[in-house]
């Protein structure tokens, strides 16, 4: 039997931690997590702005979004994996989504 390795990381979204204090973090963490191998990582809404913190984070959303991607595609290729992003804000000509 051939079994996939699945990693789940949880983040904290609490306003207790920066923003950009946060992305750090998780980027951390989620290299460690694939130093493991995982086919797959999965990390989980709004994770790198706060779940619960979307009305004062509407204005950073452009400004995390673009290299925090970057990042990430970055982590995926070098691992050779796959790595769900988890839902983010985007800011957009017609508003935020």
């Amino acid at each position: 039997m051939d079994l996939t390795k699945i990693a789940l990381l949880q983040v904290d979204s609490s306003t207790a931690i920066p923003i950009q204090m946060r992305i750090d973090q998780t980027l951390y963490n989620l290299e460690t997590t694939l130093k493991e191998k995982p086919k797959l990582v999965m990390l989980p809404e709004l994770w790198a702005t706060g779940a619960f913190m979307v009305e004062q984070t509407k204005a950073q959303a452009k400004e995390f979004l673009e290299p925090t991607l970057e990042k990430l595609k970055q982590l995926a290729k070098k691992y050779e994996t796959w790595i769900h992003a988890g839902s983010f804000l985007e800011e957009t000509q017609s508003g935020t989504y």
